[in-house]
């Protein structure tokens, strides 16, 4: 079976889905952790999908 690595921009994902936005409300790290848990979840539901790289989000960014 053919797998796939997934690239994910965390920053993007982050402030434009209310699943992760919503985390925006602790903190900017908060949000990250929720994106990272989901995409761990999400791989172990999956079986074509070896790795996912989530693009790093710096601490201080705003919108």
């Amino acid at each position: 079976m053919k797998t796939h690595t997934i690239i994910v921009d965390g920053y993007n994902v982050i402030y434009r889905v209310p699943r992760f936005k919503a985390q925006l409300d602790r903190s900017l790290q908060a949000g990250r952790e929720a994106l990272l848990r989901y995409c761990s979840e999400w791989k172990t539901r999956r079986r074509d999908i070896d790795r996912f790289y989530v693009e790093p989000v710096p601490l201080r960014a705003r919108h």
